[in-house]
């Protein structure tokens, strides 16, 4: 129905036209049954263990909603283009894309992923699937990037993702926490592909500081927004005069802690206490720690 008659697209792009499935999507509508919210039918989040692809919603309404995913890249591709996913996240909320993906372009700037030394992996690595923790509200989910930051000298990479999506509006609170081992030093950059492999989608970027810590805002369309902070380390340093979003930061040993709340209209602001990974995040009356004997983001 959100594709077929309910879709405020044309109508020459409806009914899923793409390689002649329009025939397909008429002949199997659901003609005579009760229309049904998947919200609360389907669950907030699907996880494939064998690739380690993580692919989170709040709800299926209209173009608000927020989906967010994350992937391992475990598993080779033996047909056709293959480009190292290790990390990879995608954001989309409010009809627009504020972080996106490469599609078919190998570019480094067209990667949402985590760069070392202005680098990424090749198309023949791969990463390792780890761990999903669905929750009534979204997921805790973890990635390993196995292969493809071995290629780029560190001994270990691994991504965590906290989504928590709040109830009765599309409003969510998402954090990545980055965890670097590396016996060399090197220079990391916590990158986000604005829109998709070909343009910005309209996004709007800009960064400051707020509560003693980088803070980065992108603002795209329906009110939408997607207001970030870099919790840890606080000496990190934000690029967001443009495409693509970069949060850097040097070292051998690193972990790289992002927060951000994505909403419409009013962006909120935050304020930050404690220093390192034991600093904790008030932002829209949630509290955002790290509780280190679990090695998790705890929110409350």
């Amino acid at each position: 129905r959100a594709e077929g008659v309910k879709s405020p697209k044309p109508a020459h792009q409806r009914f899923d036209p793409h390689r002649g499935n329009s025939p397909l999507a008429m002949l199997i509508y659901p003609i005579g049954v009760a229309e049904k919210d998947p919200t609360g039918v389907l669950p907030p989040s699907y996880y494939d263990e064998t690739r380690g692809f993580a692919f989170l919603r709040n709800r299926w309404k209209d173009w608000d909603d927020i989906q967010v995913t994350l992937s391992a890249d475990a598993v080779k591709n033996a047909m056709g283009w293959d480009q190292p996913d290790a990390l990879a996240m995608n954001l989309l909320a409010f009809n627009t894309r504020f972080f996106g993906g490469h599609a078919k372009r190998g570019t480094i700037g067209a990667y949402t992923t985590l760069l070392v030394d202005g680098r990424y992996g090749s198309g023949k690595s791969l990463g390792k699937a780890d761990t999903c923790e669905p929750a009534a509200d979204g997921a805790y989910v973890i990635v390993d990037g196995g292969a493809t930051y071995a290629e780029l000298k560190c001994d270990s990479v691994k991504r965590h993702l906290l989504a928590k999506f709040a109830s009765g509006k599309s409003q969510a609170l998402v954090s990545t926490l980055d965890r670097i081992k590396s016996a060399a030093p090197h220079a990391y950059a916590w990158q986000g592909n604005l829109g998709n492999e070909t343009g910005d989608d309209g996004v709007a970027a800009s960064g400051g500081a707020e509560g003693g810590r980088p803070m980065f805002l992108l603002k795209g369309r329906n009110e939408g927004f997607v207001k970030g902070w870099v919790v840890h380390p606080a000496e990190a340093v934000v690029e967001a005069k443009g495409d693509p979003l970069k949060i850097n930061v040097k070292g051998g040993d690193a972990d790289i802690w992002v927060v951000m709340w994505v909403g419409q209209g009013a962006p909120p602001e935050a304020a930050v206490t404690g220093a390192g990974l034991d600093s904790i995040l008030t932002v829209a009356g949630h509290k955002v720690r790290f509780d280190a004997k679990a090695n998790r983001v705890r929110t409350e």
